[in-house]
């Protein structure tokens, strides 16, 4: 057994093994229902509120992703040679994502203050009002996120700068249409690298990018009207990741070589979504976001800037 990846999935979680407060917990419970109200639907039954008190702060999350995976084993056929394994999704306090194997167990990481740093920009994407407003709103998302786990300071992120109350109905239920096909694609990609565990690198990323492509489709079962929403939610979260990834390396040489990687990944998944149809209008909206793409690269290259000696 692999004792590193047990330690780490158990000393980072440790954070998360208290229950939760009565405050937290009536949070939780108003979180629900308004949740509820903007998906004109109940997402959240009166047994999971009965259960948030007895449950860890995660744990329902962790519930959640394994079920993803559990369906996107059952609808993507280029997995078939994986499904015999176990599969469990860890949430963990660090920025990152990653998998392991140990013998059939297969345990996939998802760091929380990453998947919290993509919904923060989803947010804003769809919250600002321009694009300065959304320049300045991810520049301050990103400040935070670099003085806690750049510069190692105590800062207490905050969960958004938008609260529910900003959306309209048809807004929530787009945050979630994105978020989820975003999510689909990173446990894909995570599932992809276990189809070819001897390929690393940059090489590596890229197949498991095409497999997490194909997988997205796949998982929608090949939906067209659904084309436009997989389009802008896989461009977005590139612009989100490759932000995350150079800005926390240390050197100026580690900045511009992971830039160059997600340039190189992106460009494999961009002839991807290509050959995806959409309408002129859905193609309008679709350079409206890459503006907003555009607003975090230029993110990424202040700071690439910066570092230069």
């Amino acid at each position: 057994m692999k004792t590193d990846l047990i330690e780490i999935l158990y000393s980072e979680k440790v954070i998360l093994d208290g229950k939760r407060t009565e405050q937290d917990v009536t949070f939780s419970v108003e979180r629900a229902a308004r949740i509820n109200s903007l998906m004109e639907r109940k997402i959240f039954n009166e047994e999971f509120i009965r259960e948030l008190q007895q449950r860890t702060p995660y744990s329902e999350i962790e519930s959640c992703y394994t079920f993803i995976v559990k369906t996107i084993m059952s609808r993507a056929n280029r997995f078939e040679t994986i499904k015999g394994k176990n599969y469990h999704v860890i949430v963990t306090g660090e920025l990152s994502l990653k998998n392991d194997t140990v013998n059939d167990e297969v345990f996939i990481v998802l760091g929380w203050p990453l998947i919290k740093f993509i919904d923060l920009l989803n947010t804003n994407a769809l919250c600002s009002s321009s694009y300065d407003e959304h320049f300045n709103d991810s520049s301050a998302v990103l400040a935070a996120y670099l003085n806690k786990f750049r510069y190692n300071q105590s800062v207490n992120l905050f969960s958004s700068l938008y609260p529910l109350s900003a959306f309209k109905k048809e807004q929530y239920q787009l945050l979630m249409m994105l978020q989820q096909i975003q999510t689909v694609f990173i446990l894909s990609h995570e599932l992809g690298h276990l189809l070819h565990p001897d390929i690393t690198g940059l090489h590596g990323e890229i197949l498991s990018d095409s497999d997490g492509i194909q997988a997205v489709y796949d998982y929608t079962f090949g939906n067209q009207k659904l084309n436009f929403y997989i389009v802008i939610a896989i461009m977005m979260l590139f612009s989100y990741l490759s932000l995350a990834d150079v800005t926390t390396k240390a050197t100026h040489e580690e900045k511009t070589t992971a830039w160059d990687n997600w340039m190189d990944r992106y460009d494999s998944v961009y002839k991807s979504l290509s050959a995806l149809e959409l309408s002129d209008k859905q193609m309008a909206l679709v350079a409206g976001y890459e503006k907003l793409c555009g607003n975090l690269d230029r993110l990424c290259w202040n700071d690439i800037d910066s570092s230069e000696a």
